[in-house]
């Protein structure tokens, strides 16, 4: 049997790839109905539909809205969109873990900022990357018993026909607080994996701390995605347009809607992804097994 050796750098970036990959779809499809209850949350004020009644919204409590879901739509549609998601997440996450191991190489070894601009650049190259899968995502996400959009491409197809292309096309943070926590461990102990459960630990705390700061701005994206819904004039000329939009309509608190659902969502599913990510890239995958083992 002929393999690479385990220290093969070319096998190692494949390798940071596919574990990202991999605990990013593992915990998105654990944390879907969370993840849906949010979308749906911070757009309902966008268009009426079952979530939006008389200029008010009235899924203002996260186990109300879940069971609204599920009374009107099935139990299984609370992981309506999930496919997209997993189809976003697979690409966005390995992209994330990849760059930021390579652009973390390059900084002086104990450089203390080296976590914050290797996350901020892998954030951003996988942003720009991914971002028409993302919309694709919040599209499907908030469809309701009417289905405008009967698949992935099919969306792809008719946002461009009825939108346009700047309508799909174009997170970092999480990353930061794990890759502090991991250099303290490496500091402190001299080991290089976090064990299991530090590593479940630190996600947790990364998600918890980076949703809690960037929620309002998780929110415009979120407005400008559905600015021009199925072909109706746009609303919002830039981000800062929907920004004070958001302020004069529904006050600082609308900056929050749906923040509740996505903390529930957020510390499982950065755990999970992290302690999913940090398990596969120390197991021993076939790949790496050689006929003398």
């Amino acid at each position: 049997m002929t393999t690479l050796p385990i220290d093969d750098e070319t096998w190692m970036a494949t390798k940071a790839f596919l574990s990202g990959g991999l605990g990013a779809c593992i915990s998105k499809t654990c944390t879907a109905p969370l993840s849906r209850t949010t979308i749906l949350m911070q757009v309902q004020s966008m268009r009426p539909h079952k979530f939006y009644v008389q200029g008010s919204p009235n899924n203002t409590r996260l186990l109300e809205s879940i069971a609204k879901m599920i009374t009107e739509e099935g139990f299984f549609s609370m992981w309506k969109g999930n496919g997209a998601s997993c189809l976003h997440r697979f690409p966005y996450a390995g992209i994330t873990f990849l760059v930021q191991d390579r652009v973390k190489s390059f900084f002086p070894l104990n450089w203390r900022f080296a976590d914050l601009a290797s996350g901020a650049t892998a954030g951003a190259c996988a942003c720009l990357t991914c971002y028409p899968l993302d919309v694709v995502k919040a599209r499907l996400a908030t469809q309701t018993k009417t289905a405008h959009y009967q698949g992935i491409g099919h969306c792809l197809v008719l946002i461009k026909k009825e939108e346009g292309l700047r309508s799909i096309l174009p997170r970092c943070r999480t990353h930061t607080v794990f890759g502090t926590v991991k250099s303290l461990y490496k500091k402190y102990t001299g080991e290089d994996d976090l064990p299991p459960m530090l590593a479940i630990t630190s996600g947790c705390l990364s998600g918890f701390t980076s949703s809690s700061l960037c929620f309002p701005i998780d929110l415009v994206r979120r407005q400008m995605q559905m600015d021009g819904l199925h072909g109706r004039p746009k609303r919002f000329a830039t981000a800062w347009h929907c920004f004070k939009h958001i302020i004069g309509t529904d006050g600082i608190r609308g900056l929050y809607r749906g923040i509740v659902p996505e903390l529930c969502k957020v510390v499982p599913y950065v755990g999970l992804m992290f302690g999913s990510v940090e398990g596969l890239r120390n197991a021993r995958w076939p790949h790496e097994v050689c006929d003398e083992c």
